[in-house]
């Protein structure tokens, strides 16, 4: 059994700890790691069009493989363990107020790429609108004769884009899995969720409106809602809670495997939306799961009795949606489940938040030159 708290700020030794944070982003943008790993200070101001420093991009870096070393079988790779040793043994740097350019940030996330490449990790940047993978990028940065902008200064904002990337939080083989959705007055009041089973395509019968797949407030409180089969449902709603606290959904795999046994791939939607106010608009998302024992609702909540509990991983989200009317919400990721391998992914949403700077000068370049130690001093 593994329980992961993504919120959870990680300690390193103070070797970094005098490099500069990042000021707040747009939080529907910010990918787990960047919260658990302290990457950002979400107090500070807002400044994505301020010159990046040496010092806040050793620190992401230094953050990024942390990332990378405890979610990839092979680790951050020799060239970033290098790299970063090389900055702990020179540190405390001066030179890490000096502004780092375009080229040089290009430099250090062509290392970070090639090991999400090579891991099979190369899923579109979370930040942004055009769904850019990092695969992507590195060709792009690999066409010669393109305009090359790599001695302009670079952005924090621009940054934060090449850093946006999210690795997928995996669970166990697991038969059932409550899917809570939880706020605080701090983010909103009055939640509602959007949870629907979209692969595979359940027969439109199971429906009493087949326009309408999702559990939520205003939509079905089962799935299948209708005929015999909803007397075991695959998806089941706890209610509509309207002020703060939880909202669960419980998911019956096991049910839903026995019913399609050719499916090889399950895909549940995840959305929510602010119905009440909307503050900062954080919420998480908590994934228990367990295999065998019975489910029973108590509340808004689902519980399990006589099971074992695989998995318990909470994960951030935002949205800044708010309607007082019946609306599908904004996506907060999907759960994959994969019979090939009987482990889940849970995806992050891809979103085109305000607030990062264009990134014109960052699209299409010739490989950059800048040699390591401009960065490393």
């Amino acid at each position: 059994m593994k329980i992961i708290i993504f919120h959870l700020p990680s300690i390193r030794s103070g070797v970094l700890a005098a490099f500069v944070f990042l000021s707040a982003v747009m939080l529907q943008a910010t990918p787990d790691w960047w919260n658990a790993r302290g990457v950002i200070d979400a107090g500070a101001v807002e400044e994505d069009s301020a010159m990046l420093s040496q010092g806040q991009l050793k620190h992401v870096t230094a953050k990024a493989i942390d990332e990378l070393n405890e979610k990839l079988s092979g680790g951050a790779g020799v060239e970033l363990t290098t790299l970063l040793s090389s900055w702990t043994a020179a540190h405390p740097d001066l030179d890490d107020t000096t502004a780092m350019s375009i080229g040089q940030v290009k430099y250090i996330a062509s290392l970070v790429f090639a090991e999400l490449v090579a891991s099979g990790n190369d899923e579109p940047l979370t930040a942004g609108d055009n769904n850019t993978k990092p695969s992507a990028l590195l060709a792009a940065w690999n066409v010669p004769g393109a305009s090359d902008n790599d001695n302009t200064a670079a952005s924090i904002g621009q940054m934060k884009y090449l850093f946006s990337w999210e690795l997928p939080v995996v669970l166990d083989e697991f038969d059932f899995a409550i899917i809570r959705y939880r706020w605080t007055a701090a983010g909103g009041d009055d939640l509602d969720t959007r949870t629907a089973i979209i692969q595979p395509a359940l027969d439109p019968s199971f429906y009493d409106n087949p326009a309408i797949i999702d559990v939520g407030w205003a939509r079905g409180s089962t799935v299948p809602n209708s005929g015999a089969a909803a007397s075991e449902p695959y998806l089941a709603h706890g209610g509509d809670n309207r002020d703060d606290g939880v909202e669960a959904v419980l998911f019956d795999l096991q049910k839903l495997r026995a019913d399609n046994p050719s499916v090889n791939t399950i895909e549940v939607r995840l959305r929510a939306f602010w119905y009440g106010s909307l503050v900062s608009g954080n919420l998480q998302i908590e994934f228990e799961t367990y295999q065998g024992g019975t489910m029973n609702q108590v509340g808004f909540d689902f519980v399990n009795s006589g099971g074992q509990l695989v998995d318990q991983i909470i994960v951030n989200r935002n949205t800044q949606l708010q309607q007082s009317g019946d609306i599908d919400g904004s996506e907060m990721g999907k759960l994959i489940y994969d019979f090939n391998t009987n482990e889940a992914t849970i995806t992050s949403p891809v979103q085109a938040p305000q607030g990062f700077a264009a990134l014109s000068a960052l699209s299409v370049s010739e490989p950059q030159q800048i040699p390591r130690s401009s960065v490393t001093k």
